[in-house]
């Protein structure tokens, strides 16, 4: 699946440069949040980190990147090509409610001892 063939609902960029595609997106009001699937192309150089994509991500919807959280980050071997699922929230308070603690260390929304 090349760049072209990408059928993206929305684009950005990470700060790297890299193009990002989200390619699904499910607002889910019980939760709060708006779910989305992305693809981000980076042939050449390392998977972007969580913090990059965080980023991008908040660029593309106009929020601020601390009610962005992302589920998973996957990279296709040999593809220079990364999938992912992230998580848009209303608040940053509902983001700590739903999202468990690992995730919320992972994407530095939280330290190592608590908040």
């Amino acid at each position: 699946m090349s760049q072209e063939e990408i059928k993206a609902l929305r684009t950005g960029q990470t700060p790297g440069g890299h193009p990002v595609y989200v390619v699904r997106e499910r607002i889910n009001k019980l939760l709060g949040r708006t779910e989305v699937d992305f693809i981000i192309v980076h042939v050449g150089s390392s998977t972007p980190s969580r913090k990059e994509v965080r980023q991008a991500l908040a660029s593309i919807y106009g929020v601020g990147d601390d009610v962005v959280v992302v589920r998973s980050l996957r990279t296709e071997y040999g593809i220079g090509r990364s999938k992912g699922k992230a998580n848009i929230y209303e608040s940053k308070e509902r983001a700590f409610q739903v999202e468990p603690k690992h995730i919320l260390r992972r994407n530095g929304l939280i330290t190592e001892g608590g908040e």
